[in-house]
């Protein structure tokens, strides 16, 4: 659980870093095209030799990544008993709002994996969320 923790933050980190180099939303797995490309960045002319934390924020657990519109990140994970939605601003890291409802029970061959295996998407002012019962949940982004 703590690696995907782990990768959860640095990748947060990394959305933010692209998000205020770029301005490019990254709405959906794998980016705006689902290419995994990130369009539009200039890469520093130095890189510094250590990152710094600006902030963190505890997400849960699940193989879901973050995903960032405007200056809005979305993720969603399993804390405790509950699938919980969390909208954060990217600048600060804040809650800008949580939503949350009780996880279905993961059995058999996805028991190890219990908390959501899918990455929310956003369009037209909305996030959606697949929850690990099947629960396809869509919010009003704001």
């Amino acid at each position: 659980m703590k690696s995907v923790n782990r990768s959860v933050f640095i990748m947060l980190a990394m959305l933010v870093t692209a998000g205020m180099a770029t301005a490019q939303d990254w709405p959906q797995w794998r980016g705006a095209h689902s290419d995994n490309k990130v369009v539009g960045f200039t890469e520093p002319k130095t890189w510094p030799k250590q990152l710094s934390k600006k902030w963190k924020v505890p997400v849960g657990v699940g193989e879901a990544s973050p995903i960032m519109v405007g200056d809005k990140i979305y993720t969603f994970g399993k804390i405790g008993a509950d699938e919980v939605a969390l909208c954060l601003d990217a600048n600060s890291g804040k809650e800008v709002w949580r939503e949350k409802y009780p996880a279905a029970t993961v059995q058999k061959n996805a028991g190890g994996y219990p908390g959501p295996r899918s990455t929310p998407a956003a369009g037209d002012g909305k996030v959606c969320t697949l929850g690990v019962g099947g629960e396809l949940i869509c919010r009003d982004a704001a």
